[in-house]
């Protein structure tokens, strides 16, 4: 019996009866523990057996706990949780205990993350930060968005013109929006928690009742009758002198009926317009044109205006046809209250230039002991790390010192170039996209507990595609061991007062 697919993670098991093998494909979660026991008994398997396989199985991630609640999955609409189900079934695979992916959704949804940086890997990053679930995610990059800055799964034409923090958020709301219209979780209240109807979005107007409102009253009816025509049109006698046909040029024949009258000039013809076009509304009996069914879901303004879907297409959940809302699963919002007054503690922060990079701000995450995580492409080059965790990990001062120490010239380089690294330069689509599910895969790493590959490293991408990893110390010259760079330690000898 082979449980899973992939040589790294199937679990093999050899020597088991058919009674035994009928028993392990029996566990469906619907029976408890000692009832499971009594029919591996049943089964020629004695008890203190089946408990040893029961735990080989849990140790190796194959066993899960029905009993276990889904915790905060129960808050998670119906529609975020069918997109979210492969990313909860890795979660599960990522973990060896019954009820472990529970614990680390919502240890996920508890993480806090700023990410500086929203162009071409940067959005990204925002984006698929959201989609794992990360629960409180903040974007700081005021620059505005531009047609470079458009990439697969970042910032797309709608956000051009905007700044590149907004345009990240938007991206990753949407997504994240469960098929409804964007809204701002701060607008939320308890009320829209409990399924009350979300309250009016700018430009998006609320759906119409699925009947409408019975009339009360009826329009009153017409008393009078108009008057009878009593005289009658005068006979015409006579009829008209025929009339020679005329010469007719442009090369279009007489009409039939016409008197070989040429067509009248393009200029004075009306055009006729069929009965469709005429007569828009089909008028009913009670004198108002026919309701037609409108799409919930699909945009109501100006030139988003997109064609009605059929109903299978538009209603795909219940909940959405009927105009619910719930609370966003990911709080995304733009910038960010200063780092120093500690109000907003990150778990995380990602690093994402898009111009030359400031090491202003890196000091002031070493000096708060925050933990912080690089990323850059340019030049058909990408970096992933390092993952710096102040006092225990090489840092990004130990890097440049390291390249200084190789080239005497580096800090002349990184002085013209205004930081480094340089920022998004020759970024293209492809490396832009793989350095950011790399950071991505690394953060969350991260988030849920395990050390990333990128901790004293960073993970290089080549332009012949060729990934390596490499190794960085921490530098004897550099000070980031101490929480404060500029403290400084004086012993005194014991012999002297």
């Amino acid at each position: 019996m082979q449980i899973g697919v992939h040589p790294l993670r199937a679990i093999v098991l050899t020597g088991l009866t058919p009674s035994v093998l009928k028993w392990l494909e029996s566990l469906d979660g619907t029976r408890e523990l000692e009832r499971v026991l009594r029919e591996a008994v049943l089964a020629g398997l004695d008890e203190t057996r089946a408990r040893s396989l029961l735990d080989q199985l849990a140790a190796q991630g194959a066993l899960h706990d029905a009993s276990a609640g889904p915790g905060c999955l129960r808050e998670i609409a119906l529609a975020e949780r069918d997109r979210m189900k492969p990313d909860l079934d890795a979660l599960d695979l990522g973990s060896t205990a019954p009820d472990g992916m529970y614990i680390l959704f919502e240890r996920r949804r508890r993480s806090r993350v700023r990410v500086y940086g929203a162009g071409r890997i940067g959005a990204q990053v925002v984006a698929q930060l959201a989609a794992a679930g990360v629960g409180n995610i903040r974007v700081l990059d005021p620059g505005q968005a531009k047609p470079a800055d458009i990439s697969p799964g970042g910032l797309t034409w709608a956000e051009v013109g905007m700044s590149r923090e907004a345009g990240a958020v938007a991206v990753a709301r949407r997504l994240i929006s469960g098929g409804l219209p964007p809204v701002d979780p701060d607008e939320f209240d308890q009320a829209t928690l409990t399924g009350a109807s979300p309250p009016p979005t700018p430009g998006i107007r609320p759906p119409r009742p699925a009947t409408p409102p019975a009339r009360t009253s009826t329009p009153p009816a017409r008393t009078g009758t108009p008057p009878a025509r009593t005289g009658t049109p005068p006979a015409r006698t006579g009829t008209p002198p025929a009339q020679p046909p005329r010469q007719v040029t442009g090369g279009q024949p007489p009409r039939p009926g016409t008197g070989g009258q040429p067509p009248r000039p393009a200029a004075s013809a009306r055009p006729t317009r069929s009965a469709a076009e005429a007569r828009p509304y089909k008028r009913t009996a009670g004198g108002q044109p026919p309701r037609t069914a409108v799409n919930p879901r699909a945009p109501r303004s100006g030139a988003d205006e997109q064609p009605a879907r059929s109903g299978a297409e538009a209603q795909p959940y219940r909940w959405a046809a009927e105009g619910r809302s719930y609370r966003p699963t990911v709080n995304v919002q733009t910038g960010g209250t200063y780092l120093g007054d500690r109000s907003d503690r990150p778990d995380l922060v990602i690093l994402a230039p898009v111009a030359p990079f400031d090491r202003v701000l890196v000091n002031e995450l070493l000096e708060l002991n925050i933990p912080h995580l690089l990323v850059a492409a340019f030049e058909g080059h990408g970096t992933v790390g390092p993952l710096v965790l102040p006092g225990r990990t090489a840092c990004l001062h130990c890097i440049d010192l390291t390249h200084r120490d190789h080239d005497p010239h580096w800090g002349l380089v990184t002085a013209l170039l205004g930081g480094y690294p340089p920022g998004e330069i020759a970024c293209d689509a492809a490396l832009s996209s793989a350095v950011a599910g790399t950071v991505v895969g690394h953060a969350l790493a991260f988030l849920d507990g395990r050390e990333p590959v990128v901790t004293n490293g960073t993970m290089e991408v080549t332009p012949e595609w060729r990934w390596r990893r490499r190794s960085w110390k921490r530098h004897p010259q550099c000070r980031c061991m101490r929480n404060n760079p500029c403290s400084l330690t004086m012993d005194m000898a014991p012999d002297h007062d």
